[in-house]
This record gives C-alpha cells, sequence and structure tokens, in this order.
C-alpha cells in the first residue's frame, strides 16, 4: 500500500494575513482611530456622557462605517492612554476580533526600550491589547527591537521616515561607518531586512511550526516623496506602513509617482504589500449627524483611489 505523506497546515503569519485580508476587500486602506474630544462630531461632544463611553460610540460608528472598504485598523494608544480608556481600548480591540476576524489590528504606540522593558511593551501590544503589529521606535538599537520578534505569529513596523515636520533632522542624518556613508532613515531599512533574514533563516533550520515570513516592516510617511523612492526600489520585500495622506499632506498621487507601482503582476519573486494609513480626514470627514456616513464615503473613495495597490503583492 502506497502511504501519502499528508502536507503540514501551518499557521499564518502576520504577512499571511495581511495578503488575505488585503485580497478579500482589495483594499491596502488602514484606518487610523485617533479619538480627540476636541475633534468628536458636535453630537457627541455636547453630549452628557463619559468620555469612555464617547470614545466606544465613536470608534464602533468609524469601524463599521469603514470595515467593508480597508484591511486594518490602527489605533493610537496615546488617544485611549491620556483619557484613562487603556480599557476601552482592550475591549475595543477583542470586539473587532469578534465581528472583524479578517482585519487586521495595528498597537500604533511606538514602543522601545532597553530589553527587559521591550519584554514588558511587547507584551502589552500582543497580549493585553491582542494586536496583530505593533509599531516600533528602532532608535535604542537592535536589542530593543528583539523582544518583539519572540512573538511568531505577530509583525512591528519599524519607526523609518515619519510624516512628521521634524523627522528630517534625525532620520535624514548622515552617518557614517567603516567609511560608509548612510542616512539614518536607510540604516533602519537595512536592521529591517537583516532582522527579516535571521529570521527566515533560523525558521529553516529549526523546522518551525510558522512557515515564518517577513516580521519587520517600515513606517513611511507618504509625504517621504524621495525616501519612498528609494526605500521601494531597494527593499522590495520589506511590508510598509504608510501614513501622511490627507491632514499631514501627501496625496494619493504623489504617493502612486514616488513609489513607481507595477502596472501589472510579475511572476518571480515576492514584492511585499503596503498598508496606506489614513486617519483625521476619514474618521473626521463630517462633524455633526452624518459623521458615520461621511467616514463610509470618504473611506469608499480613498479605497477606490488606492486600488493599484493591490497589483503588487506577487506570491
Amino acid at each position: 500500500m502506497k502511504i501519502v505523506q499528508q502536507k503540514k497546515i501551518y499557521p499564518l503569519t502576520f504577512l499571511d494575513r495581511l495578503i488575505q485580508s488585503i485580497k478579500e476587500r482589495e483594499s491596502n486602506l488602514c484606518i487610523g482611530l485617533d479619538p480627540d474630544l476636541r475633534l468628536l462630531p458636535m453630537t457627541l461632544r455636547s453630549s452628557s456622557k463619559s468620555i469612555a463611553e464617547k470614545f466606544e460610540i465613536f470608534c464602533k460608528g468609524i469601524i463599521e462605517a469603514t470595515a467593508q472598504h480597508c484591511c486594518s485598523f490602527k489605533f493610537q494608544a496615546a488617544m485611549f492612554a491620556s483619557e484613562a480608556c487603556e480599557e476601552l481600548l482592550s475591549d475595543i480591540i477583542k470586539w473587532v476580533k469578534l465581528k472583524y476576524p479578517s482585519h487586521i489590528v495595528i498597537f500604533d504606540g511606538k514602543r522601545g526600550d532597553i530589553g527587559n522593558t521591550s519584554i514588558h511593551y511587547a507584551k502589552e501590544a500582543f497580549e493585553r491589547f491582542q494586536s496583530d503589529v505593533a509599531t516600533v521606535s528602532p532608535f535604542m538599537g537592535e536589542d530593543s527591537i528583539r523582544p518583539f520578534l519572540d512573538w511568531k505569529d505577530k509583525g512591528i513596523f519599524l519607526l523609518c521616515s515619519t510624516s512628521n515636520p521634524g523627522a528630517e533632522y534625525m532620520q535624514g542624518s548622515i552617518h557614517s561607518e567603516k567609511g560608509l556613508e548612510q542616512k539614518l532613515f536607510f540604516k533602519t531599512a537595512l536592521l529591517a531586512e537583516k532582522l527579516n533574514k535571521e529570521i527566515m533563516s533560523n525558521d529553516k533550520k529549526q523546522s518551525s511550526s510558522l512557515n515564518q515570513t517577513e516580521m519587520v516592516g517600515l513606517v513611511v510617511g507618504a509625504n517621504r516623496d524621495y525616501h519612498l523612492n528609494i526605500l521601494k526600489k531597494r527593499f522590495k520585500n520589506i511590508p510598509l506602513l504608510i501614513p501622511g495622506i490627507g491632514a499631514q499632506g501627501g496625496t494619493v498621487k504623489k504617493l502612486i509617482n514616488s513609489i513607481d507601482l507595477p502596472q501589472e503582476k510579475k511572476s518571480g519573486g515576492f514584492q511585499a504589500p503596503h498598508i496606506i494609513n489614513v486617519s483625521r480626514s476619514v474618521i473626521y470627514a463630517g462633524s455633526n449627524e452624518d459623521w458615520i456616513d461621511c467616514a463610509a464615503s470618504e473611506s469608499e473613495k480613498l479605497k477606490n483611489e488606492l486600488l493599484i495597490f493591490k497589483n503588487v503583492i506577487v506570491r
């Protein structure tokens, strides 16, 4: 009797789940949940409800309005923590996981500290808040990043070339090493590449239960045209989280031009997906009773503008 060896079925990694979510909705759009009391619709601002109740109504309303048009939700941790709403954030993420299980949840905490502290920051992001991905600051070096990589089915995005006005002072500064001059944002990308190669190499050696793929991505602002162009050409298999469209001055047209996207899928190799995050221009699109409809309309419009990005993924 011929014995048929069954093919092993591995759990999905962060990148596999991200690609699956993008393909399901034909959307690379990520909706950023940045609840700010000063900017909430007037009907909520003037309500007698508690801050937590206002935030819950607002966040769930935005999520339900935009879910069909996006692949991911990004939660800005400070917006919740500053109003003592961390437990609410945990509850909302649990709710998202139940109602929209294939959406990727990003914990935007921008953590990064000495190794022992980073262990707890990783636990905060992946255990307490049950996120799929966390944003991480690489400023303190490789040992501050490694604790996040112990969670093999999760992912991280390293701050690389951010969308804020003062970013160039640090991220564009030139560093010399062994006679080679490189800007800090490029060194961050090299570190992400190194970590990803190491992860996949170790996985092959250890025959891990996970079919491991890239765990480390980069945060690169949509308004950082020059940096985006350089990074996209040199690091094609590193996923990007791209904020900065809308309120921070970036546009879809400029983004497409700076990345130089292929119009069709090409076989041979892997080209990582990008998540394009939009926050204020969607969640605060309406300030009156129609705020939910306005968010739905704006997210659908952006999804359609970003359709070209779905051609990037090659497996």
